[in-house]
């Protein structure tokens, strides 16, 4: 299955969430911030939580229970600039525990609720091709593989 990518909008920031379950952290680190600046709270140094004890034992624990290595849960992907931290959604959470507890919220809702859409999206394609098995001129007696609507 091809993974696609989402956004996420929380606090202003639109946090790019992977199919596969990876967020980007730039982006999700700029929306905990920013509903701590809302809350007149300073800026919290997520980056430097991520490299602490405390989420190196919580990965190790993810590996443990769920296998895979380290990097498959926090890694760096690209180089200088361009560079960027990608997590998984279960580290991210752990990170929106650290910052701020409205912003930890924020986070469930958004993320249950694109679950629960995403759910909602497939059923209703799927009484989408069934209505163009049924209703679509010119199609009867047809296989409608291929057929798309633009």
């Amino acid at each position: 299955m091809k993974h696609q990518e989402m956004y996420v909008a929380i606090a202003g920031e639109n946090i790019p969430y992977n199919t596969d379950g990876k967020v980007v952290m730039r982006t999700f680190i700029a929306a905990g911030n920013a509903v701590r600046a809302s809350k007149r709270l300073p800026m919290y140094n997520a980056a430097q939580y991520l490299e602490s004890a405390d989420m190196k034992d919580f990965i190790a624990a993810l590996v443990d229970i769920h296998g895979g290595i380290a990097s498959d849960y926090l890694r760096v992907e690209g180089k200088g600039r361009n560079a960027s931290t990608v997590a998984d959604l279960r580290v991210a959470l752990k990170v929106a525990m650290k910052m701020d507890t409205h912003f930890e919220v924020q986070v469930i809702d958004s993320f249950i609720g694109l679950a629960e859409w995403r759910l909602k999206g497939g059923d209703e394609f799927k009484l989408l091709n069934s209505a163009i098995d049924r209703y679509l001129p010119d199609r009867e007696g047809k296989d409608n593989k291929g057929c798309y609507i633009n």
